[in-house]
């Protein structure tokens, strides 16, 4: 049985999570902080964990290379599965 997460647990993760995509793929700094660091966990609905991107090309990129990368940190770190699903700030608000 998995453990119950909160969205603000993840939140409180995120820089570790991302710091783990990074070096888990030998990510530069500057690919961190132009495409990586920018991405906000924003909702945690039972499996689906809805992070925001800042448009989208951002979110289409992000979403093809590194979404299963994500997920796998989430696990990671955190110890739970999730399913990333991607939207941009206006889809957001």
């Amino acid at each position: 049985m998995e453990k119950c997460i909160t969205i603000e647990e993840i939140q409180s993760s995120w820089s570790e999570i991302i710091t783990d995509v990074k070096e888990t793929n030998d990510l530069t700094e500057l690919f961190t902080v132009a495409w990586l660091r920018p991405l906000t966990p924003c909702l945690l609905d039972g499996e689906t964990l809805v992070v925001e991107t800042l448009n989208d090309a951002t979110k289409g990129y992000i979403g093809k290379r590194f979404k299963a990368k994500l997920e796998t940190s989430v696990k990671n770190i955190v110890g739970i599965n999730v399913n990333i699903v991607f939207c941009t700030m206006e889809e957001a608000n």
